[in-house]
């Protein structure tokens, strides 16, 4: 178990955790906050992380603490749309790329503490107390993890992007056509 959780696992991984931090990392450059070290990947702990100056404005830390979440999303979806479009050992490879990228999507309670003030003064600030919720949420999340919550979350969204994307049980596309 030992070799398993330590490399093969975080291996296996990899992909999810190099979006998850190029999503950090993209979001830093976007918003113009300097970026003092990128790790994609390492076996260690943390798997990977980005290290960067600290935003004084408030909704730029929101941004880049949400980042993976909306893009290992995308790519996650991306994916299971190719994985629909492709020849089987694609589809195969790109369902694999959708699942990793989806199970790195949660920002972890080191991202989810980021939001947290500086200051007396920063917990009276409107954002920090409209955003409480998602803190708790992913700090709810994270501590979640040891009992399988990453796992269920991304099979629960995996099984829909896949009977969407394969087959006609579930089209997102009637979803979102019958809301607009």
């Amino acid at each position: 178990m030992g070799l398993t959780r330590r490399y093969l696992l975080p291996l296996v991984l990899a992909p999810g955790v190099a979006v998850h931090e190029l999503a950090h990392y993209l979001a830093c450059r976007l918003l113009g906050i300097r970026v003092r070290e990128v790790v994609l990947f390492r076996f260690g702990d943390p798997v990977g992380y980005v290290d960067h100056d600290v935003p004084r404005a408030y909704w730029r830390r929101i941004v880049v603490t949400i980042a993976p979440l909306v893009v290992n999303t995308a790519v996650a979806v991306a994916a299971f749309w190719a994985s629909a479009r492709v020849a089987v050992p694609l589809a195969l490879v790109a369902t694999y790329l959708g699942v990793v990228t989806l199970r790195n999507s949660i920002p972890s309670s080191i991202d989810a503490r980021a939001l947290f003030p500086h200051s007396r003064l920063g917990y009276l600030h409107p954002l920090f107390v409209l955003t409480l919720p998602l803190i708790a949420i992913l700090l709810l999340a994270n501590r979640l993890r040891a009992y399988g919550f990453s796992v269920a979350y991304t099979g629960a969204v995996s099984g829909v992007l896949l009977l969407s994307f394969h087959t006609d049980a579930l089209s997102l596309t009637e979803l979102f056509a019958g809301l607009i």
